[in-house]
């Protein structure tokens, strides 16, 4: 049984909460549907512009293209934000390889 269902109830209840949007995203990006995960990213900017999983998650879908320097640029952004946000740790070490 899918959550999406569960989640798409829940945000049309609760349509301030950035996290069920970053839920949402990260559906959009593991089942490929790049539309959704586009929508859902952008609403969740809407009402946190600067809220790092939102990042983080564009980040992993440039990686996942193979656009490197993109993915680079969303991790060097999100770390402006907030420069001790764990979580990007592994992806920015995936990327320093790939630079290698």
């Amino acid at each position: 049984m899918s959550a999406l269902p569960i989640l798409e109830k829940a945000v049309e209840k609760d349509t301030n909460n950035v996290w069920l949007y970053v839920h949402l995203a990260k559906a959009g990006l593991l089942t490929g549907d790049l539309d959704k995960f586009q929508h859902y990213l952008d609403k969740g900017k809407q009402i946190h512009p600067f809220y790092e999983p939102l990042f983080l998650l564009e980040a992993k879908k440039f990686y996942d293209e193979g656009k490197y320097s993109n993915s680079m640029s969303r991790l060097d952004r999100l770390l402006e934000i907030n420069p001790r946000y764990l979580p990007a740790k592994e992806l920015l070490d995936k990327l320093k390889k790939e630079r290698r």
